[in-house]
């Protein structure tokens, strides 16, 4: 079930990374200097979003989880990897 979920998560990263480098060649249309800024730095963000996968697996036993405790888990994941890497961004 681990390998399961991790796999996933690779995947969803990818995801991430190559629908942000799609973004970054989009011109002539308004793109958020954050979509920008992750386009750029693909593997900073890939590799940070897996630490972070990491330390959330550690810390929670998300497969047992209820949908509510695990949608803020999710939101809580997604937010921190947003903040850290406009942090990453600015310095």
């Amino acid at each position: 079930m681990f390998l399961l979920f991790l796999s996933f998560q690779i995947a969803y990263n990818l995801t991430l990374i190559v629908s942000y480098s799609w973004i970054q060649t989009t011109r002539g249309y308004y793109v958020p200097r954050l979509y920008e800024g992750i386009a750029s730095q693909a593997m900073p963000f890939f590799l940070v979003a897996n630490v972070l996968t990491g330390i959330t697996n550690l810390s929670f036993q998300t497969a047992l989880m209820g949908p509510l405790p695990a949608a803020t888990i999710i939101l809580t994941y997604t937010l921190t990897l947003t903040a850290a890497f406009s942090y990453l961004m600015k310095h």
